[in-house]
C-alpha cells in the first residue's frame, strides 16, 4: 500500500495562497463550512463578496448575495466549501468558470485549523502513518482490487486533505449496502442499525422481496416518525426507538444534528441503547450499521450472533479514523475467514463502508 505524505507541502501551498489573496472572493457552499470560511476571511480583511449556489432561490446567505455558477467571476477567486458529497465535481464546475483561481476548504482548514471549523470525521488522521503497519495489514486482507484501490485513495485523501486523491470517485449513494458481492438467502433477516429515515430498509425489502423480517433501530423521535411513515407499507418490521451499543443501558445523545446525531457525554438528551444480542434471538443474515461512531461498540454487542451465524455485515468506518483498522481487526477475531470489501460512495469525507461476507 502506498501512502504519500504531502502534509507539509499542502499546508505551505494553502498558506501561500492566503497570503497572496487580494481578489474578490466567492464561496461555493451554503453550509456551515461556507459560513465559517466567510466569517474568517472577512475578519482578517479579505474581500468576500458573495456565495455561489445553483440550488437555492435565496438571494442572500450569511449576509451576502447569492449568485449562480454562470455569473461573471472575472478576476475573482472561488473557494470550494463542499465537503461531504461532490467535492471533485464542484472543483470541475469551478474550473469551467472564468475565475482567476480557486482553492478548497480542506486545504485552508488543514493549514489554519485554529481559524476554521473542524471538518467532521477527520480527527486523528495523522495516525494513519503512525499505525501504518496495521493499515497495511488490513489493505492486504481486502478481497478485490477495487477495495484496495479505494482504501488507499481514501486514506491518502484523509491524511493529506487533498481532493486530487478523490478523482476516481463518484456520488453513488444508490449503491450503498447493496453491492453485487452481497447475496442474501431466502427468508433472510435484516438488522438496520441507525435507520434514520427508513430508506435502507425500504431498499432491502425491494432487493430481497422474499425476506423474513427487519429489525429496525433508530433512537431519535423525529427520525422514527419519518421512518414509520416511509416503511408503513413494508411488512414484518420490528421498530425499536433505541440506539445500538455493547450493552443495554442509557446514554447521553445529541439529537440536534440530523443524520449526524450521535452518542456524546455532553448530549442534551438521554436515550436507551441496547445490544443486538439482547434483542434479536433469531438467525441474522445481514447487519448494517451507520450509527455515527458507535459501530465498534454495537459490534461488540453483537458478538454472539456474529460468532454463531456469520451474517453479512456492512459497517460505516468513516466516523472514527481508527475504525478503518479496529473494526476489521475485531471482526476477524470472531470470524477469521470473513472476506472483506471496502467501498466509498462520495467524493468527500462521508460514506466509507466496509463489508464482511
Amino acid at each position: 500500500m502506498n501512502i504519500e505524505d504531502k502534509r507539509v507541502e499542502n499546508k505551505e501551498a494553502a498558506t501561500y495562497f492566503l497570503n497572496n489573496l487580494q481578489n474578490n472572493i466567492y464561496i461555493l457552499g451554503s453550509n456551515k463550512y461556507g459560513i465559517s470560511m466567510g466569517n474568517w476571511l472577512t475578519s482578517i480583511g479579505k474581500n468576500v463578496i458573495g456565495y455561489v449556489d445553483d440550488f437555492t432561490d435565496k438571494k442572500e446567505f450569511n449576509g451576502l448575495p447569492v449568485v449562480r455558477s454562470l455569473a461573471d467571476f472575472n478576476s475573482a477567486v472561488i473557494i470550494n466549501c463542499v465537503i461531504e458529497g461532490q467535492s471533485v465535481n464542484v472543483k470541475k464546475l469551478i474550473d469551467k468558470t472564468n475565475a482567476e483561481k480557486s482553492i478548497d476548504y480542506f486545504s485552508l482548514q488543514f493549514a489554519f485549523p485554529e481559524s476554521l471549523l473542524a471538518i467532521d470525521y477527520t480527527k486523528g488522521t495523522d495516525d494513519i502513518l503512525k499505525l501504518f503497519a496495521r493499515y497495511n495489514a488490513i489493505y492486504h486482507k481486502l478481497s478485490d482490487d477495487i477495495s484496495k484501490k479505494e482504501f488507499e485513495a481514501v486514506l491518502n485523501f484523509r491524511l493529506n486533505r487533498d481532493i486530487s486523491f478523490m478523482k476516481g470517485f463518484s456520488f453513488k449513494l444508490q449503491d450503498q449496502y447493496f453491492e453485487d458481492f452481497i447475496l442474501m438467502p431466502a427468508k433472510s433477516i435484516f438488522v438496520d442499525g441507525g435507520g434514520f429515515d427508513g430508506s435502507t430498509s425500504l431498499a432491502f425489502a425491494r432487493h430481497y422481496p422474499d425476506y423474513s423480517s427487519i429489525f429496525y433501530f433508530e433512537p431519535t423521535t423525529k427520525s422514527m416518525e419519518i421512518s414509520t411513515e416511509t416503511l408503513k407499507n413494508t411488512r414484518d418490521v420490528s421498530f425499536y426507538q433505541k440506539g445500538l451499543w455493547k450493552s443495554s443501558e442509557t446514554l447521553r445523545f445529541n439529537s440536534e444534528l440530523g443524520n449526524s446525531s450521535h452518542i456524546t457525554e455532553i448530549g442534551g438528551d438521554v436515550i436507551e441503547v441496547v445490544a443486538i444480542d439482547d434483542v434479536v434471538d433469531k438467525k441474522v443474515d445481514f447487519i448494517k450499521l451507520d450509527i455515527e461512531g458507535a459501530e465498534k461498540e454495537a459490534l461488540e454487542g453483537s458478538k454472539k450472533i456474529i460468532s454463531k451465524y456469520r451474517p453479512v455485515i456492512a459497517v460505516c468506518v468513516y466516523h472514527n479514523q481508527n475504525d478503518f483498522i479496529q473494526i476489521p481487526e475485531y471482526l476477524l477475531t470472531l470470524v477469521p475467514d470473513y472476506k472483506i470489501y471496502f467501498r466509498h460512495y462520495t467524493q468527500g469525507t462521508c460514506e466509507s463502508v466496509m463489508y464482511f461476507i
